[in-house]
């Protein structure tokens, strides 16, 4: 008779310990996430990659009561919220309309028009002489529903489309609100629509440049400028010895009436919420919930107002990267060297933006992250400008003029890379995984357990 070690691998314990752990973490991020796979299963897009994400997002929190009650619920909500939505088009389905509508935005082979609060797809081509303006369109039709949708229906919540369409008269302008800069210099107006109302056009030169050198999101309307406005009037307020809660709140009600100027892009609508539920969560939870989980609260509400909206590249910019970013503070510490964390950060964001560019760029710019750096303080300086100074003809044509100059000087340098051409969804879900992976590495150390078995001999 002798004894021998054998090493084993308790699979069952094994499991059921590494998914306690990995339930630390947040089941909200995945049962939100397992919620999008499951409308992207129903729509029948990238059904290999959302199933296969679904199952190991369920495999992952298998012990986990906390993740099939908020499945349940966000499930219950969103496809509430879709039949509602499914109900409201069939009301005006085949409906013979003739009258003048609000044009909600323009594109080169369609436009969308606004029914009766229904988004409705006209599908002629029309030119609108200033893209700054807000238009009505006269025009007659029949009104149908779509036989089969398609991803640009989900994202821009648009399920009716006009047929035996006629054209009574050119597109008339109907607001003059944004006709301010009317007076102002070509260039100043240009930025000044630009970084203040996200308005501009998609083939003007500088924006190219803008884009191909990869600093087009500090310019267009985001999370990042919220995150700037809010920074700016909050030290203000401290100059002035304003309490904090109010000067909370009335930071707050700004960026709300912004926002509604804005028509509530996803990207600041994020910020907009997100900054909501921080001020809740502090004033009155006693910061119960974690940044994570607020974000998740964030997603959810945009989410039920627009249950597709997660199909939209500004849906998921602005939520992968926050997630990233949020994710990599909780991970990195560098105690010493806070300038390590930060710079890490922004390159986590920049590599975050970037892949989830490769699904619809040809090119990317070589260098774009020393450009990502150099900019960040020069848009900060130039969105603070603006913002206080944007009265003055004269200065802005000087800023921006040198400004203009400036970026022309630098596209010169620019290194294009023809890029590979990566599956957006597969992308989305799996670096999110990936990072919600990295993170409970960190936390989890897993160590087999050595048994010894008994051989009788």
């Amino acid at each position: 008779m002798g004894w021998y070690k054998k090493p084993a691998w308790c699979w069952w314990s094994d499991f059921k310990t590494f998914t306690r752990k990995y339930n630390n973490l947040n089941p909200l991020i995945f049962s939100l996430l397992s919620s999008i796979c499951l409308l992207l299963i129903i729509t029948k897009i990238e059904l290999v990659f959302s199933i296969t994400l679904l199952a190991l997002f369920t495999l992952l929190n298998l012990l986990n009561w906390k993740y099939y009650l908020y499945l349940a619920i966000i499930v219950c909500f969103l496809y509430l919220v879709i039949f509602l939505i499914i109900y409201q088009n069939t009301k005006i389905n085949n409906w013979w309309v003739n009258g003048k509508y609000a044009i909600i935005k323009n594109y080169k082979n369609g436009f969308i028009i606004n029914i009766n609060n229904n988004k409705v797809w006209v599908k002629a081509n029309i030119s609108l002489p200033d893209i700054y303006s807000q238009y009505q369109i006269n025009l007659i039709g029949t009104v149908k529903k779509y036989q089969q949708y398609t991803n640009f229906n989900y994202a821009n919540n648009v399920y009716l489309k006009l047929v035996d369409i006629q054209i009574i008269s050119k597109p008339i302008p109907t607001n003059l609100e944004l006709n301010y800069f009317k007076t102002y210099s070509k260039i100043a107006k240009e930025y000044l629509m630009l970084i203040l109302f996200n308005k501009y056009d998609r083939d003007a030169q500088f924006i190219n440049i803008l884009k191909d050198l990869n600093i087009m999101h500090y310019f267009a309307i985001s999370g990042f400028h919220f995150g700037l406005i809010y920074f700016i009037f909050s030290w203000i307020f401290l100059k002035f010895k304003i309490n904090q809660k109010v000067s909370n709140l009335i930071i707050l009600a700004i960026l709300f009436i912004y926002l509604n100027i804005l028509k509530f892009p996803i990207g600041a609508t994020r910020a907009f919420l997100f900054l909501i539920f921080v001020y809740l969560n502090k004033n009155f939870f006693k910061n119960k919930f974690k940044s994570l989980t607020l974000l998740c609260f964030t997603a959810i509400l945009i989410l039920i107002f627009n249950p597709f909206s997660f199909l939209s590249y500004s849906f998921i910019l602005s939520f992968t990267v926050t997630l990233n970013i949020l994710l990599t503070n909780k991970i990195i510490n560098f105690k010493q060297h806070h300038w390590i964390k930060y710079l890490l950060i922004i390159f986590i964001a920049y590599l975050t933006s970037l892949f989830i560019s490769l699904s619809f760029l040809d090119k990317v710019n070589g260098i774009g992250f020393a450009y990502q750096l150099l900019f960040m303080p020069i848009t900060f300086i130039g969105y603070s400008f603006s913002l206080f100074f944007f009265w003055s003809k004269d200065l802005t044509y000087w800023y921006f003029l040198i400004f203009n100059a400036f970026i022309n000087f630098l596209d010169r340098g620019k290194i294009m890379i023809n890029s590979i051409n990566l599956n957006f969804f597969a992308y989305l879900l799996t670096f999110t995984l990936l990072f919600i992976s990295l993170h409970q590495t960190c936390k989890i150390k897993l160590n087999k357990k050595l048994t010894l078995s008994y051989v009788n001999f």
